[in-house]
């Protein structure tokens, strides 16, 4: 969607995919206008592979912005190969990439995303993270990251903020049938540890042993447009108890005018005063649950604040415009620099 949307305002922009269109990731679409394979032949080829795309293919650009830390060698010569060739050097963190456990348990001990996590032990601060962050430090021009939260693990890191999908697109979602009698509530996620997904279980679970007609859909591996026709079902978006911040699942739900709930810390929301996301935590959430169940009119009405708010923070023009900037006062300081020196 970056890339398209980068496209709309002019540049010349390609995005390169690494195993693409693999496995529930599948969207029966190309979104991507190179693609490495990612199987073991691949492999075996990879570092034949991965000269032609850095002096065959990325030494056409001008920008190289790289996601989630995916850089083609492991030592990162690709990177160092593209900075002598004199390309800005973007890295944009995305979560894990740069999220540091212990760090995370130091800065935020009262409720943070690390301490239940349930991704395997050693998937972060290993070497191959450390060695990535560190090559971002040393050679990027810009450094980006999704959600302030990240800026606790690099600080000299810039919040851009998440690109919304294209609001024609979610137009055209088509909900998947449910019984309108029972009051549903979706939620999101891949790793049920770092979101959170027990309590909002257990609040369910309590509500309705209470007698409340409550039921709970969990999209996980889900592709991209099957997991969209779900939430726009929903009565009800729970999600990102423990992160501290929404994410895309939030914004693709407050466009379709679905009230969402979930944790966004006290420091970011002074940042976003008219958030319409009603703020819980996991040792809060069957109350805020409870309470809202008996004010449906006022959920709807949250809802319906949230297509605005999505359109004011994170209108992929704006957020395209912004990032254009960036890459041209790199670009401009570049040559100023020349003009000095010559």
């Amino acid at each position: 969607m970056l890339s398209r949307w980068l496209r709309a305002a002019g540049i010349k922009s390609d995005y390169l995919a690494i195993g693409a269109e693999s496995g529930w990731l599948k969207a029966n679409e190309t979104g991507y206008d190179y693609n490495i394979r990612s199987d073991r032949m691949a492999h075996l080829w990879w570092p034949w592979v991965a000269s032609y795309y850095v002096w065959q293919i990325m030494s056409r650009y001008d920008v190289i912005h790289i996601h989630f830390s995916t850089i083609l060698t492991d030592d990162g010569r690709d990177i160092i190969y593209l900075k002598e060739m004199g390309k800005v050097i973007v890295f944009h963190f995305r979560g894990c990439d740069l999220r540091q456990k212990m760090i995370n348990l130091e800065l935020n001990p009262g409720l943070n995303c690390c301490s239940e996590c349930d991704y395997p032990i050693g998937f972060c601060e290993n070497d191959l993270q450390y060695k990535r962050i560190s090559l971002a430090k040393r050679y990027a021009d810009l450094l980006f990251v999704t959600t302030p939260d990240l800026v606790d693990f690099m600080p000299e890191a810039e919040h851009i903020p998440f690109v919304a999908p294209d609001e024609s697109e979610i137009e055209k979602i088509v909900p998947v049938k449910r019984n309108k009698n029972i009051f549903r509530i979706v939620t999101s996620t891949n790793h049920d540890g770092i979101d959170g997904t027990i309590y909002i279980r257990n609040a369910i679970n309590r509500l309705n042993e209470e007698g409340e007609n409550v039921e709970l859909v969990e999209v996980k591996k889900t592709p991209y447009h099957e997991a969209l026709a779900i939430y726009k079902s929903a009565d009800l978006y729970v999600g990102k108890l423990r992160m501290g911040y929404y994410n895309n699942a939030n914004i693709e739900t407050m466009m379709m005018g679905i009230p969402n709930m979930c944790y966004i810390r006290e420091e970011f929301v002074k940042e976003i005063p008219d958030c319409p996301v009603i703020i819980t935590r996991p040792e809060t959430i069957y109350e805020t649950l409870k309470s809202y169940l008996h004010q449906r009119d006022k959920l709807r009405e949250i809802g319906r604040r949230g297509p605005s708010f999505v359109k004011k923070y994170h209108d992929p023009i704006k957020i395209s415009q912004l990032m254009i900037e960036r890459y041209e006062n790199i670009i401009k300081q570049r040559n100023v620099k020349k003009v000095i020196l010559g």
